[in-house]
Formats: C-alpha cells, structure tokens, sequence
C-alpha cells in the first residue's frame, strides 16, 4: 500500500495548525518528530479519519479516499497517545472486544492471539490489564492496532515514559512489524531515531522542515549528529 498526503492543512478558526504537509509513505518505518503544539497529533488524527483536513487530499494506492469511504480505515491501524483500557478486562478480553468492534461483531483467536505474541505478551494472556506496568499497556495498545492486518499502523508517542528495558522491547517490536507493514510512529525521543533505522520528518509549526533517511541527512554534512539536528530545528521552542 501507497498512502499519501498531498498539501494537508487544517485551520481551528483562525488559527493555521498544518500548512501544506505533504508526505508519501510505503513499506518501513517513518518517524515524525516535532515539539509539543507541532501538530504531531492533530496530522495524525486526520490520517486516521478523526478529524478532516481544511484542504488537502489523501490517498491509498492513488485513490482519493473520499472515493473509498470509510473501507479505507479497515486497512489501517491506530494507537492513540494515551489509550485508554477497561481495567477489569484480561488482555485477551480486551482484545476480543476490539477485534469485535473492528470486524463487525466478528473475531479471530487466532488473530487476536498472534497480536499478543507479535508484542511479547503472551504470559500476560489472562492478566487484568489493571496489573501490567505501563511498558506493557503500551505493548497492548500496539497490539489492539495491529488486530485486522492493518498495512498501515499509526503510533502516537508510543515510546514516552518507557524506562530503557521496556524501550528496547518496543525498539524490538517496532522493528520486527516494519519490515511487512508500514510503521508511521510520532515520537519527541531522540533514542528513537537513534535506535531505528527509518525515515524521518521533522514537523515544526505545522510544517515538514526536513524529511528523508536519517543516515542520509547526516551524510549531507549540515549535522553531525541526532542530537544536533533535533536541537537545531526545535530551538526556540
């Protein structure tokens, strides 16, 4: 699958939040980095259909989803910055729920167990999710996403708050599903682009700065390093 955005913006009011991002992604992983109020979250919310853009269009394989409807949404898969879990529910309970919800009342245990060992929690099956640290909540939110064999999967600061045990799973994790399906991850972790090899965008008042290979951007000798890159394009913020 082929999805891109071309010239997204969206406005609240007055107030411009994403001016002409455009963006192409296929197989792998894509980071998005930005600074809080970048517009990492409102940009991601319009890929997934929450919000609408402005102006702008998306597209999946050079079909404009309008003309898809919603089906275009079965194709992909979303965990939100902060999800938020029924605390009495086991993992496999949970699961079955969103597995429910996504396929029209209908679910897969094979699916639904392949999404927790895709996570690495498969000892945590029967668990109350009221049990898990926050590394393995995490962990199932990535797992709700990947119910239905998305081809997209959209991850909002999945990584914050990971102490370095948990960020090496989930570097692990991450790693493993981007070499089959498309990763779109947002993230203000510079371990993160550290630890993956991936593409990166760099979104600052709601526009793309800089965008391509992280190696690729360091070979063209305007920065030395990630850290340097990150800071100079987020000063002043």
């Amino acid at each position: 699958m082929i999805f891109e955005l071309r010239d997204i913006q969206k406005s609240f009011r007055k107030k411009k939040v994403l001016e002409g991002v455009s963006l192409k992604l296929e197989k792998g992983c894509y980071l998005l980095l930005g600074p809080n109020g970048a517009g990492k979250s409102t940009l991601m919310n319009i890929m997934v259909g929450l919000l609408k853009p402005t102006a702008g269009e998306i597209l999946i394989d050079g079909c404009n989803v309008k003309q898809l409807g919603d089906s275009y949404l079965e194709r992909i898969g979303f965990a939100p910055q902060y999800p938020r879990f029924y605390p009495n529910y086991t993992v496999y309970d949970f699961l079955e729920y969103m597995s429910l919800l996504r396929d029209n009342n209908k679910s897969s245990d094979k699916k639904i167990q392949e999404a927790i060992e895709r996570v690495n929690l498969a000892d945590k099956t029967h668990s109350k999710i009221r049990t898990l640290s926050g590394g393995m909540r995490q962990r199932l939110g990535i797992a709700q996403a990947l119910l239905g064999a998305p081809e997209l999967i959209i991850l909002d600061e999945p990584s914050a708050g990971l102490d370095p045990l948990e960020h090496r799973r989930f570097k692990n994790i991450v790693e493993d599903i981007s070499k089959e399906i498309t990763v779109f991850m947002a993230t203000h972790m510079v371990a993160d682009i550290k630890d993956l090899n991936s593409n990166v965008m760099i979104l600052k008042d709601g526009k793309i700065l800089i965008s391509g290979n992280i190696e690729n951007i360091l070979k063209q000798g305007k920065y030395n390093s990630v850290e340097e890159m990150y800071i100079d394009n987020f000063k002043g913020n």
